[in-house]
């Protein structure tokens, strides 16, 4: 029984003297930041149709956010800056009839900044949030484009919800 003890003890003392310690909200460089603004997605691929999709599902999903409220840029404490960096598109399987991909798979990199107004100072920041989508192809190109752009917006929404998330996590 005084083993049991003497050990219970040593393990209360080990695990008090570790040097973990939940910081308080006060501490966090985000605590202070309600107001965020969120300019138009920046772009650096051919992929143009991703930009308005991403901004508009940015904008939605933090318009949903419990803890930030969105604002204009002259009356935010921070701007939300995001920026994709790479789109590619690649076979994913091939087709039993012919030698050709059956299905692709897009895969979307952005990098996202969080920035006080008031000095640049970076709160937060990611430069890998990556999104992915597989979609069906055809001989009619009309409807591989179809389905290319569904599964866009598809990207552009798990991105948002990404980007919001590890965000509200960093609090």
């Amino acid at each position: 029984m005084k083993r049991l003890a003497g050990l219970i003890l040593t393990l209360t003392v080990l695990a008090a003297g570790c040097g973990y310690s939940f910081q308080k909200p006060s501490q966090s460089p985000l605590y202070g930041v309600r107001r965020l603004s969120i300019p138009v997605v920046g772009n650096a691929t051919t992929y143009h149709g991703l930009t308005n999709s991403l901004t508009n599902d940015l904008i939605q999903r933090f318009g949903l956010s419990r803890r930030f409220r969105l604002a204009s840029p002259d009356e935010s404490e921070a701007v939300l800056s995001v920026q994709i960096a790479a789109v590619q598109i690649e076979g994913a399987a091939r087709a039993r009839t012919y030698d050709a991909s059956a299905s692709r798979r897009i895969t979307v990199t952005v990098g996202a900044t969080l920035r006080l107004v008031d000095t640049g100072q970076v709160l937060w920041e990611n430069r890998k949030i990556i999104g992915r989508r597989i979609y069906t192809v055809s001989e009619d190109q009309s409807l591989v484009e179809a389905n290319l752009s569904r599964v866009m917006e598809d990207v552009a929404q798990e991105l948002a919800e990404k980007i919001h998330d590890r965000l509200v996590e960093a609090f």
